[in-house]
């Protein structure tokens, strides 16, 4: 019931706000839209997640082509990325006003509007309710990135980005058609290990990390707040497909190639993430690297491990993003995201470290080091950078952090709460304890070892970063794919002109002097 109203709240503010019939002042209509975020965060804590309940939201299954009606499964998973989602909105609406950053009540609408959308994906308790919720998303944001981008090569990449996901839709809809041909009704209270892959291979195309991908030359306009929302709800929407399949893991067949392509998508995301100029510019690269453990946790078949990653990526990385000016507070808090992320014991990333058991000596160590170089790209761009002025107004330095420690409380309480941090025995696993110390300290060996690698010239870092966005293998597929259709359509050009009927002819005539000559003449 609770699930409903933050849902039903979040939908009549987002018509409220893009409507405005009253025409009021926007410091009345923030207040109001303020009141409604910090109301569905605190109810939502009231949602008993301990019981596992599904809530139909209507009964489609008179339709003879659809043996499942769209529901809702609260359960653990869902619940913690719901909250997340709810959170993010939160903070949002408190940064965004103090950062004067110029937001519209009408854009405010569409952050309420996605929040809405990404819940029912979240909370999706089958596939059709996660199209809905998928659907919803992607055209919101597709709409909203086709109104601020210019020129026809952005827009190009905005519809790819757009078909990318639909084909990962489609993916599910190929796991629906499976699940049917095995007599089974696909939901996601017990996945398949014949269905798992397809899932797997739906979320990694829409996080971009199977393949590895980076749809967008730059980010949108929107950067702060609404930016960060607008990026980090369909990942959240993703991510809990990835935990999902992490329960059963894909098909063995599937393993080795998954876990490949996962680890690729790791060291891409990671090395363009601590070579970015500041936060903004690789906060594409620091998803697509959390996104990419997540995917990893998966296919080691540990859900916990998924999740401590998909929730550690979502709110550490949102506490670096949200403000553009990093006082002495501020870099104070983005430095507990980054002790979060550590995954020293007891932090929310501590679960995370599951990925590791049973993992041969070198991935293992391969993985570490991506993970300290992920943790120190983070601290370059937050704690390492210049510090903003301390001498802004006091009520922004005081509010504006504080809307970031509301983030890292609820990641903390969060992970606290779900059972992850109680449940990793430090007798029957003993990696857990050290594991995270030794990030840390690959982290610092790296800082204080090989800082030149900082210094590489702009046309090496370039270089590299062109390699490892795969941009090159991506615009070859482009070329092949636009020489073929054009010389398809010449060739349809020649035949269906006046000399077609010839060329027709002279085609046969080769045609059978050809199969003549390979069966010996006769």
């Amino acid at each position: 019931m609770i699930l409903y109203i933050i849902i039903g709240f979040y939908l009549l503010a987002g018509i409220i706000l893009g409507l405005n019939w009253a025409k009021l002042r926007p410091g009345f209509i923030w207040f109001f839209a303020l009141i409604i975020a910090i109301s569905a965060w605190v109810l939502f804590w009231g949602v008993n997640y301990v019981d596992l309940e599904t809530i139909t939201l209507l009964n489609w299954t008179q339709v003879s082509f659809l043996s499942s009606s769209p529901s809702l499964v609260v359960d653990k998973f869902s619940w913690a990325y719901g909250l997340a989602i709810i959170s993010l909105l939160c903070a949002v609406m408190i940064i965004d006003v103090f950062q004067g950053t110029g937001i519209t009540p009408e854009i405010w609408s569409v952050g309420f509007a996605l929040a809405a959308s990404g819940l029912v994906a979240v909370f999706a308790g089958n596939p059709i309710t996660l199209l809905l919720g998928w659907a919803i998303i992607d055209v919101a944001e597709t709409a909203m990135l086709l109104l601020q981008v210019s020129g026809s090569d952005q827009r190009e990449r905005v519809v790819i980005s757009f078909s990318v996901r639909v084909v990962g839709m489609l993916l599910v809809c190929a796991a629906i058609v499976r699940s049917a041909g095995l007599g089974v009704s696909l939901n996601f209270n017990q996945i398949l290990p014949d269905v798992s892959g397809y899932l797997l291979l739906a979320a990694g195309l829409r996080l971009g990390v199977l393949p590895p991908h980076q749809p967008f030359l730059r980010e949108p306009l929107l950067r702060r707040g609404i930016g960060t929302l607008t990026r980090l709800i369909p990942v959240t929407a993703s991510l809990i497909l990835v935990t999902r399949v992490a329960e059963v893991g894909p098909p063995f067949k599937w393993e080795i190639p998954v876990l490949v392509v996962a680890v690729f998508a790791v060291l891409s995301g990671t090395l363009n993430w601590i070579r970015s100029q500041n936060e903004l510019d690789g906060r594409p690269n620091w998803i697509l690297a959390g996104a990419g453990f997540a995917v990893i946790a998966a296919v080691r078949q540990q859900p916990d491990a998924s999740l401590a990653w998909g929730l550690g990526t979502i709110f550490s990385g949102s506490v670096l993003f949200l403000l553009a000016h990093k006082t002495r507070p501020v870099k104070s808090i983005i430095l507990v995201g980054a002790v979060f992320f550590t995954a020293l014991p007891y932090s929310p990333l501590w679960p995370g470290l599951g990925i590791y058991t049973g993992t041969n000596v070198f991935l293992g160590a391969l993985l570490f080091c991506l993970h300290a170089l992920l943790l120190l790209g983070y601290l370059r761009h937050g704690w390492l950078a210049s510090t903003g002025d301390d001498e802004s107004d006091r009520w922004t330095g005081v509010i504006a952090p504080f809307s970031l420690l509301i983030l890292s409380i609820t990641h903390f309480g969060l992970s606290w709460v779900i059972g992850g941090l109680q449940s990793l025995p430090m007798g029957k696993i003993f990696l857990p304890w050290w594991g995270g110390a030794l990030v840390v300290a690959v982290a610092s060996l790296v800082y204080g070892f090989t800082r030149r690698w900082y210094d590489l010239s702009e046309n090496q870092a370039a270089n590299m970063r062109a390699f490892l966005s795969l941009d090159w293998f991506y615009r070859t597929l482009w070329w092949l794919y636009r020489s073929i259709s054009k010389t398809i359509y010449n060739l349809s050009q020649i035949l269906e002109g006046e000399g077609g009927i010839l060329w027709a002819i002279l085609f046969l005539i080769l045609f059978v002097t050809t199969l003549a000559q390979v069966n010996g003449g006769g």
